[in-house]
């Protein structure tokens, strides 16, 4: 197995999540779930692969700083309520796990009545850190 698997996407090098993760109860994650398409549109995948579901994550290689930074998804509106999709920033030089980090999260976290989006500012246990909304269904830039 490669040291690292990559992929490049939006003029960056993006490094592919492999190792399993304790977050959210459990998740493994495979390669082969994150890829670009013809159109240069990174695509993240679930799968179900030997009884057990496997998710995808993609990291810059490299910081790039301060600055403005914009996420475009497609259309999320159709996601099963049991997926959640973040993206995020963070600085993780900080002392403290959660320094720095903006999160734009789209999911209802397992319930269908729950709102499809948030804005969080960590730490995420202070109320006001946190933005609940309706994403309305189709391309949005975050």
């Amino acid at each position: 197995m490669p040291e690292r698997a990559t992929l490049n996407f939006s003029g960056y090098e993006w490094e592919i999540r492999r190792t399993p993760s304790d977050r959210g109860g459990g998740n493994e994650y495979d390669a082969r779930n994150a890829w670009v398409d013809a159109e240069g549109l990174l695509h993240l995948m679930l799968a179900q692969r030997d009884r057990a579901w496997t998710s995808a994550e993609v990291k810059l290689t490299r910081a790039l700083g301060y600055g403005t930074y914009a996420f475009v998804v497609r259309d999320a509106s159709h996601l099963d309520p049991a997926v959640a999709l973040g993206m995020l920033t963070w600085d993780d030089l900080g002392r403290e796990q959660n320094n720095r980090e903006l999160d734009i999260e789209i999911g209802r976290w397992s319930d269908p009545g729950n709102k499809d989006a948030q804005y969080v500012v960590q730490s995420q246990y202070v109320a006001a850190n946190v933005f609940r909304f309706l994403a309305a269904p189709g391309r949005l830039t975050h």
